[in-house]
């Protein structure tokens, strides 16, 4: 089980990202930063770099799945990564 702990923020080129502290079942703390949007994704046409924003982006859950056979929530919209690094 990995438990939550609280919340954290970095600086990028692009704007400052807040994810979260997580502590894996053998106790060693990570940093987790979900639904990371790292192009945008207009339809049919080729992707193109994501621009700076303003305020904190809010990488605390994972972003929508892209199409595949499934029953959970899909996007064409899905370019989106998760990074874990340890603390």
């Amino acid at each position: 089980s990995i438990l939550a702990e609280h919340n954290v923020q970095v600086t990028t080129p692009l704007g400052t990202i807040e994810g979260t502290t997580l502590t894996t079942r053998l106790g060693k703390t990570i940093y987790s930063f979900r639904g990371i949007r790292y192009a945008q994704a207009p339809r049919f046409k080729p992707p193109v770099p994501v621009q700076k924003w303003s305020g904190v982006y809010n990488a605390t859950a994972d972003g929508p799945l892209c199409p595949q056979p499934t029953t959970d929530p899909v996007s064409e919209d899905c370019l989106i990564l998760n990074v874990y690094t340890t603390k």
